[in-house]
């Protein structure tokens, strides 16, 4: 690596593939550094995919046992695990070759070892919020692993603290003289608050609403750890067709996803018009404008 690169991604699991490539795509000079022989990281080698691999066909095991009877069709299976094992590898070899295959297309240098020093990760207090969720949530008394709630607490109390910011904000912005003015005309507290605080924090408050909502519908960091079976995220719903190269469905998650957000940013700005103070500038979207 004699040469100066413009970017330097070190493995090459789904996220360091992905990022060289779109990387390169964009006219960048990029080398990605991997200590396995293969690339792919731990999803592609031996985690996601060859599990997916194992599982796919012991389920086939199972409805050739089990459910071909009630079809009317009578069959003894047999377990040959070599052939098993053979058929996972097969799978893990053809992602595996098809990353090293895109990473070469894209003209992407790749090194085999390891980086020495000391390596800041945008997403890791993400990730350490995971953990600490799992570790906290894990054991009675209130044990929610596992289950919708920890996911929904999870964004609550990391991105809600945006929005109260916002909206306590702007409430220290409005000037006292209000409300005086409002009490000395004759209004009591709870009619001030409602007829002239109330419209002034609306904006921020469903502002800050709406920021919280995208970031917890693009979010992955954190929640990738407190998924489940029964429960999962459209964000690692993409991630895993983007791991297994299913490019076509990841694009369709998406645009369903940016779809969602407009959506909810349209209703939004449907509901700050109602909330609108009379004689205030109409605002017609959550953006603004």
């Amino acid at each position: 690596m004699a040469e100066p690169y413009d970017l330097i991604v070190i493995g090459t699991g789904p996220g360091g593939y992905v990022c060289a490539i779109r990387a390169a795509q964009l006219g960048l000079k990029v080398a990605v550094v991997e200590k396995r022989a293969t690339h792919g990281g731990t999803c592609l080698n031996v985690g996601c995919i060859p599990s997916k691999a194992m599982l796919h066909a012991s389920h086939a095991y199972e409805e050739v046992g089990h459910g071909f009877a009630a079809m009317g069709i009578e069959a003894i299976p047999k377990l040959d695990l070599t052939k098993m094992l053979a058929f996972k590898d097969e799978g893990v070899k053809g992602n595996v070759d098809g990353v090293a295959f895109l990473l070469k297309k894209n003209k992407i240098d790749a090194v085999r070892g390891t980086v020495n020093g000391t390596v800041i990760v945008a997403f890791a207090e993400g990730l350490l919020i995971g953990i600490a969720y799992l570790i906290a949530f894990n054991d009675p008394p209130i044990e929610l692993t596992g289950t919708a709630l920890i996911i929904i607490a999870c964004y609550i109390f990391r991105y809600g603290p945006t929005g109260i910011r916002a909206t306590v904000a702007l409430l220290q912005q409005i000037d006292k003289s209000l409300e005086e003015a409002s009490q000395g005309l004759g209004a009591g507290s709870g009619v001030t608050f409602r007829r002239v605080t109330l419209p002034l924090i609306m904006p921020a408050f469903f502002a800050g609403l709406g920021v919280v909502f995208i970031r917890s519908m693009t979010a992955i960091s954190a929640t990738i750890f407190l998924v489940s079976i029964s429960w999962t995220l459209i964000t690692v719903k993409i991630l895993e067709n983007i791991t297994e190269l299913s490019l076509g469905p990841a694009a369709a998650f998406s645009v369903l996803v940016v779809g969602i957000v407009f959506v909810v940013i349209a209703i939004i700005g449907r509901v700050l018009r109602l909330f609108r103070a009379p004689g205030a500038v109409p605002m017609t979207s959550l953006l603004g404008g």
